[in-house]
């Protein structure tokens, strides 16, 4: 199934924008940060919390990775100014797990710090299998640090998804279980 999955994903990003946009707003609030505060405005209102995910994963370079470091510390700084009941979600290829595991482990700690500053959450995603590994064990030394408003995702569809969340009970890991495409 993952060379479909593979074949699926790859194709998307060659349909023009116009013909997946009607399909994808329907689950992401826009494009600019001032669209999520709004979406994320009317959720609220209606008793019901969000998440904000800042998109582009898979960075080539370090400098973009500080460039998504800048964003993820923006959505921080409005979901405290506007007093919105949202976590952000943060995917650490985008971060620079790629590109060395130590800068983005120092980009992480980093952003945490600051979603600590503004009583805000974390959640890591799960990306593609690559990367399972390594992002559980940046998780568990996140939480080592004595961060705790970090959970992570795991992926219910993986073969080792039933040991690596066992292992997270034994940590008290804030997680969430989902059925991914990986």
């Amino acid at each position: 199934m993952q060379p479909l999955n593979h074949l699926v994903v790859y194709a998307l990003q060659l349909l023009p924008k116009r013909l997946v946009k009607p399909f994808a707003m329907r689950y992401i609030a826009g494009e600019r940060l001032a669209d999520a505060i709004r979406v994320l405005g009317d959720l609220n209102a209606k008793n019901m919390m969000g998440t904000v995910d800042v998109l582009g994963e898979n960075v080539s370079t370090k400098e973009d990775s500080l460039q998504a470091m800048k964003a993820c510390e923006d959505v921080l700084g409005a979901i405290e100014k506007h007093h919105l009941q949202s976590s952000l979600s943060i995917k650490l290829t985008q971060l620079g797990l790629k590109l060395d595991p130590e800068f983005c482990h120092e980009n992480v700690k980093s952003l945490l710090t600051v979603a600590r500053s503004h009583a805000t959450f974390v959640r890591i995603d799960m990306e593609d299998s690559s990367t399972t590994t390594a992002t559980l064990k940046l998780y568990e030394e996140l939480r080592s640090d004595g961060f705790e408003n970090v959970g992570v995702v795991i992926q219910a569809d993986l073969r080792r998804s039933e040991e690596d969340t066992k292992r997270l009970i034994r940590l008290r890991a804030n997680v969430r279980l989902v059925k991914g495409i990986y």
